[in-house]
């Protein structure tokens, strides 16, 4: 299952499906360039994993919403 950092919380990471529902796990359980907003998946052993090929595309989709609504706004202000 993958799952989003929602945020670390001290020593807990809190991890998001995409049903919205969350998941508490130690920080030692993830890999150690994980950080918030990073798409993980579990791996047998336990541990989370991110996945950057999934992590960079869902962060380059935000950016292109982002543009597209700061675009009306800065057409109108021209």
């Amino acid at each position: 299952m993958t799952y989003t950092i929602d945020r670390l919380e001290g020593l807990v990471a809190v991890l998001e499906n995409e049903d919205g529902e969350t998941r508490n796990v130690p920080v030692s359980a993830l890999s150690a360039c994980a950080r918030e907003g990073d798409l993980v998946t579990e791996t047998e052993s336990g541990t989370f994993e991110v996945d950057k090929a999934a992590t960079e595309a869902r962060r380059k989709k935000i950016r292109a919403l982002e543009d597209l609504l700061r675009a009306p706004e800065d057409s109108e202000t021209k």
